[in-house]
C-alpha cells in the first residue's frame, strides 16, 4: 500500500481523495483513516 501512496500519481493527494480515486477504479486497500494514521503518520 505504501508504494501506491508514495507513487507520483498520489504524491500530493489527500488520503480521502486517494481512497475515492481507487474505489472508482474498483480497488480498495484501506479506509482513509487507516491510510493516514497507520501508514503516513508513522513515518
Amino acid at each position: 500500500m505504501l508504494e501506491v501512496l508514495h507513487s507520483p500519481r498520489f504524491y500530493d493527494v489527500t488520503p480521502d481523495k486517494i481512497v475515492a480515486t481507487l474505489l472508482g477504479e474498483g480497488v480498495y486497500y484501506a479506509s482513509e483513516l487507516t491510510i493516514m494514521y497507520r501508514n503516513l503518520l508513522r513515518q
